[in-house]
């Protein structure tokens, strides 16, 4: 709450919000925070001229080709896939460590090449160790065929590479699947689509807003820290009592994370229509 406030001065497109902060704690201290107010012909980096004529003409700066280029790689069946996770100090799981992401949610909607949608989904209940019963619900859906879209793929990763060591009679299967992950916030981290609304970020909670119109705000859960929070103290803590409203933000929460990846990909090929 306190970082709001402490900046609340800084105008709504500032220098704070280029990707080179050696260029733009320079122009900070010479009193430039506003990026319309940045020099004409001074140097930038690519990405952060592509933020100056985004913000200086107010409007969506879009790679036609690039994004192109990006959708003719993709293999279809599309399997959009996002896990929620939580981890705990010390562990209450066997085949588990300190800190480890728990997966107890994912969502998964599976794109056909001629846009039909179907949508897959699993929360745990109780108190038992979630992961082997997800694992057994997604590999029944992900079919052998076809891109694993998901949003900042690192994450994603983690979580599945993780299941493989844990659980290795999956291994098989979870390489195959890993072999296959394609991170749509590449088109945004490399800027091919940059809208100013983004204020410098890549996040599908800021790309979701800036290309569909559609965002998270009217949601009770609208995060991964309180998606974590919330499953942990209703179903391992028993803390929370109102346990069938939390999971169903819950379910909410997660379905939105993969909606919203079909959402953007079919707005990405509106753009280069």
């Amino acid at each position: 709450a306190l970082k709001p406030m402490c900046w609340a001065y800084l105008p709504e497109y500032n220098v704070i919000q280029l990707t080179n902060w050696r260029q733009y704690w320079k122009f900070f201290e010479e009193g430039i925070l506003d990026i319309k107010d940045i020099p004409k012909g001074t140097k930038l980096t690519d990405k952060d001229q592509i933020i100056k004529e985004a913000c200086d003409k107010n409007k969506t700066v879009v790679a036609k080709e690039k994004i192109k280029e990006f959708l003719a790689s993709l293999h279809y069946p599309l399997y959009h896939l996002d896990f929620e996770t939580f981890d705990t100090g010390v562990p209450i799981f066997d085949k588990s460590k300190p800190y480890q992401k728990i997966p107890f949610q994912y969502s998964l909607h599976i794109q056909q090449k001629d846009g039909t949608v179907k949508h897959f989904e699993f929360l745990a209940e109780g108190e038992a160790d979630p992961r082997p019963l997800l694992l057994e619900n997604l590999k029944n859906q992900i079919g052998k065929m076809g891109d694993v879209i998901v949003f900042n793929k690192s994450f994603e990763i983690t979580v599945l590479t993780k299941l493989a060591e844990d659980f290795p009679e999956h291994k098989d299967w979870i390489n195959e699947v890993l072999k296959r992950i394609v991170d749509l916030a590449d088109p945004f981290k490399n800027f091919y689509y940059y809208n100013p609304k983004q204020k410098g970020q890549y996040s599908i909670k800021k790309v979701l807003p800036s290309l569909t119109g559609n965002g998270y705000s009217d949601l009770e859960i609208n995060n991964g820290g309180d998606a974590s929070t919330q499953f942990f103290y209703s179903n391992i803590e028993h803390e929370l009592k109102n346990v069938a409203e939390i999971r169903e933000n819950l379910l909410k929460y997660c379905c939105l994370d993969t909606e919203g990846m079909v959402w953007i990909i079919n707005e990405l090929k509106n753009l280069i229509k």
